[in-house]
């Protein structure tokens, strides 16, 4: 509990803050206090709870579960291919310099108000990550172990295995 309570007294003078600007205002279409906030989510948790979140959550899946097979397919290939790397890493590197809020709407308007131009905007948001750090993993996996593993033909499975335990390693040490 001690380690938490900067946190929480952060968190109440922030919401402290907030309470008594939005009193000070007085206007509630400008900035709603957050207890009008808690009671008008309360009012709606029908709807919200119903169609919303699942329509949201379902485009998160859909956009995830793409991001992760087109992220660890391409972090093989480029672990696999030393020109496959040249030709792809860069590319992957440079769909991160536009800005998601640019090419959102010309999702919307190549694909619609559809459920598909919101999974696309995931895909550009997770597709990143996920192929980095798998490929980064991949790549810290050490060539005694690569070796050991040739024979038996479980190459790939174990070493993304390992490449994960490595990454869980790194991030304890880091801690």
């Amino acid at each position: 509990m001690n380690a938490n309570l900067p946190a929480l007294i952060l968190v109440a003078v922030l919401l402290f803050t907030w309470q008594a600007a939005a009193m000070g205002i007085d206007a509630a279409y400008i900035l709603p206090s957050p207890v009008q906030v808690v009671v008008r989510l309360w009012e709606l948790r029908g709807p919200l709870f119903t169609a919303h979140l699942p329509a949201t959550m379902s485009v998160v899946v859909i956009g995830l579960l793409i991001s992760i097979v087109l992220g660890v397919g391409l972090a093989l290939l480029m672990d696999a291919s030393e020109t496959a790397r040249k030709a792809l890493y860069p590319l992957i590197i440079a769909s991160q310099t536009i800005p998601t809020t640019a090419l959102a709407p010309l999702f919307v308007l190549w694909f619609g108000y559809t459920i598909w131009s919101k999974v696309l905007v995931t895909v550009l948001i997770t597709f990143f990550p996920i192929t980095i750090t798998v490929f980064d993993g991949f790549q810290s996996v050490k060539t005694e172990m690569e070796e050991l593993l040739y024979p038996n033909g479980l190459y790939l499975i174990i070493k993304e295995s390992i490449s994960l335990q490595i990454q869980k390693k790194r991030k304890k040490d880091r801690k």
